[in-house]
């Protein structure tokens, strides 16, 4: 079913904004993404852009504004298993005014992993005076795309994720584990967390091949699994720390941490640990209410 957000002002209409796919592009090209990344690399820099087509007159007369230049366009990139947004903006007014227009966010190697969520919206560029029900406050959304989920996939060194053979480890027969290996809390992050996918399980070997029904179906848990182990690791090592959870390297095992429990809590580390001990079952459906719980079958 699709999402419907009912705004307090009124918004632009579905003549006004005709939504475009999203392209990977390069130095030389910008090509259309599927639904999965294909040989995709943790260590790559990424750039994906959209470009949507406006009526002009429509796109106002719709918003009742006076003009292109009070809207802006806005790209969000979300990594729901990191906890990182990349924002890219443009002023409608410029967009409109290029030959070629498109809008692209850039993504830092080293900063996704598993998947990401495209969405484009159009939003009030700057608060103005009440007129009517027109949008007033600075960042109004006056136009959303549907939310585009892409599959990062790719057989060298992507996320900290290995696909091993369980049995061959003497492990028991899980489809997966999450495995943390911590000395410091300014350890590097990437260096100190693990996927580890089981070869043996149809599961695992369906999550490390990618297989869009397997990761459709499990993908969400899979994330919880991994924010849960950080955050509860993360716990154990800033207990009696003085200061806290501050001053983490950029990067490092304890600023990613301290990030997706202000992300998925809105509390510091040492909140959340208190709140896992006191009631383990509100601190599950809190986790698991922040990050969604989503399943495609198909």
């Amino acid at each position: 079913m699709a999402r419907v957000r009912i705004q307090p002002h009124i918004v632009a209409s579905a003549r006004s904004v005709k939504w475009a796919g999203w392209d990977l592009v390069t130095a030389v090209e910008r090509r259309p993404l599927g639904p999965r990344l294909d040989s995709w690399d943790y260590d790559q820099a990424i750039r994906i852009g959209t470009a949507p087509e406006f009526d002009r007159d429509e796109l106002l007369s719709s918003t009742g504004l006076g003009g292109h230049s009070e809207m802006e366009i806005v790209v969000t990139v979300d990594c729901p298993s990191t906890s990182r947004r990349f924002v890219s903006r443009l002023g409608v007014d410029e967009y409109l005014a290029s030959s070629d227009a498109s809008i692209d966010v850039d993504v830092p190697a080293g900063a996704v992993a598993l998947e990401l969520k495209m969405t484009c919206h159009v939003v009030l560029k700057g608060s103005r005076a009440a007129h009517g029900h027109t949008a007033t406050l600075s960042g109004s959304r006056l136009a959303e795309s549907p939310t585009t989920r892409l599959v990062l996939e790719g057989d060298a060194s992507r996320f900290p994720t290995e696909a091993l053979s369980f049995n061959d480890l003497r492990w028991e027969p899980a489809a997966w584990s999450v495995r943390i290996d911590v000395d410091d809390m300014n350890d590097a992050f990437r260096g100190a967390v693990r996927l580890v996918l089981n070869t043996d399980h149809p599961v695992g070997a369906g999550l490390a091949a990618a297989d869009p029904k397997t990761y459709g179906a499990l993908g969400s848990v899979v994330r919880i699994d991994i924010v849960r182990a950080i955050l509860l690791v993360a716990f154990e090592r800033v207990v009696g720390r003085e200061g806290g959870a501050s001053g983490f390297d950029d990067e490092s095992f304890g600023s990613v941490a301290r990030q997706m429990a202000n992300d998925h809590f809105g509390m510091s580390l040492e909140a959340v640990g208190e709140m896992k001990v006191a009631d383990a079952a509100r601190f599950e459906r809190v986790l698991q209410s922040s990050m969604g719980m989503e399943v495609t079958l198909s």
